[in-house]
């Protein structure tokens, strides 16, 4: 792949709907009201043989521009670039009353029509796409920042996963062997969760990195007990801290 072949699909794409969300944000921005669909795909998801340059930036862009009255639609094929894309919009857009999600179609269309055999391509029309789009076009749509799949009829939402993992005491001394060794806890899914903001992914990381804090304060309170300010000054800490991961 070369350095053209790199750019001009990020450029035409996923600049592409770059730019035109910032044609229409203001506007949203004004009448306090937008609603925007990004176009992914299986590719951006998964990846996919050969498409480096479209898996990670090809992009489509769906705004109302005037509530209740035009839809402007500009078609670019859209991948994992713009699922991040539009989870920024979402959270930039949210005190506007600006929504921006994602559909991730399978669709048999001009680009895609060789891979289909000629029985499956109506029962992948891209009008089975259309009441997705449409849904999260409304002013009725309850979400934001979010990813729908939507193909032959099946409509579903994609999430994102994480390990519970695990946090080593002293992060200064580990080693590459310490990651082998705790591989198994590292990548177990059996108690995952689906942070959905980046405070949902890193409060978790805070409380796990304070609780040895917190033993240690309340150990300090213990020891100090016949000094009246230096216990009153210990329990204090405790419960700012407390209070930081409670929220």
């Amino acid at each position: 792949m070369t350095d053209d072949d790199w750019d001009l699909v990020h450029r035409v794409h996923l600049r592409g709907s770059f730019l035109t969300t910032r044609a229409a944000w203001e506007h949203f921005k004004e009448q306090n009201y937008g609603r925007i669909v990004m176009t992914s795909s299986p590719s951006g998801i998964y990846g996919n043989f050969g498409q480096a340059n479209y898996s990670s930036g090809i992009c489509s862009t769906t705004s109302w521009i005037c509530q209740h009255t035009e839809l402007i639609t500009c078609d670019f094929a859209a991948k994992l670039g713009l699922l991040s894309l539009a989870k920024t919009m979402a959270v930039e857009g949210a005190k506007y009353n600006i929504k921006c999600n994602t559909i991730v179609p399978v669709a048999a269309s001009r680009m895609t029509e060789e891979l289909f055999p000629e029985e499956l391509k109506e029962k992948f029309n891209p009008k089975y796409v259309a009441p997705m789009v449409a849904f999260l076009s409304h002013e009725s749509c309850p979400v934001s920042g979010e990813a729908f799949e939507a193909a032959a009829g099946f409509y579903g939402q994609y999430r994102w996963q994480r390990s519970k993992g695990k946090v080593f005491a002293q992060p200064d001394a580990v080693t590459p062997e310490d990651i082998s060794n705790s591989w198994d806890a590292l990548t177990d899914m059996s108690e995952a969760s689906s942070p959905s903001s980046m405070q949902g992914d890193q409060c978790p990381l805070i409380s796990g990195l304070l609780l040895p804090l917190l033993t240690l304060t309340i150990t300090s309170t213990h020891f100090y007990r016949s000094h009246d300010d230096s216990t009153w000054t210990a329990e204090l800490r405790w419960q700012q801290q407390q209070q930081l991961i409670d929220h």
